[in-house]
């Protein structure tokens, strides 16, 4: 299978692979305070063996068409940045939910906002989706205006939606279609 890689300037995502391992371990920890926060997947504790299962699922979820994760890299020296991807794809509806986050030494540099139209372009072209559902904790504004700069719409309130730190959490709901993605695309 052909990896998949795509950029716009400095910043690509790419396929996930097992030499990611030690990397992608090294940016979580980096970020492990901020993610807590707001991904559920990020549990105190959440250690390299965690990061080895997440890259060993990727690459069958990939091949099954259950989700698509790419990892966020600087393209002059291939430095991970984070991660973004499709989760929950409903080929049904031709749906996913997009989710990205980035390393904290490299946030509030528009990396996200990239990530976010590359892999909303992959979702709603390559794949030919037809819907890309954003949830966002109602606390975390800097998401939002991720969602926000890539022509997301918002589309309302999640009442308790999410359980993060054992308590429950409101979340936003922001979506794209093609047509939200035409004007910037990479």
């Amino acid at each position: 299978m052909e990896p998949t890689i795509l950029e716009d300037n400095l910043i690509g995502i790419r396929q996930f692979h097992p030499g990611d391992a030690q990397l992608l371990f090294e940016a979580v920890q980096e970020s492990a305070k901020e993610l807590r926060l707001f991904m559920t997947w990020c549990p105190q504790g959440y250690s390299l063996k965690d990061c080895r299962t997440f890259l060993a699922r990727c690459g069958s979820d990939w091949q099954k068409g259950k989700q698509y994760n790419f990892a966020i890299v600087d393209m002059r020296d291939q430095t991970l940045l984070g991660s973004v991807g499709l989760t929950r794809v409903d080929w049904v509806n031709r749906f996913a939910n997009i989710g990205y986050w980035v390393r904290h030494s490299r946030t509030r540099l528009g990396i996200a906002t990239t990530a976010a139209r590359l892999i909303a372009a992959f979702g709603l072209k390559k794949l030919g989706l037809h819907r890309l559902e954003i949830l966002i904790p109602g606390h975390n504004l800097a998401s939002q205006r991720v969602a926000e700069k890539v022509g997301a719409k918002f589309e309302g309130v999640l009442r308790n939606r999410v359980i993060l730190a054992n308590k429950l959490h409101d979340t936003h709901l922001y979506s794209l279609i093609p047509a939200d993605l035409a004007k910037y695309s990479p």
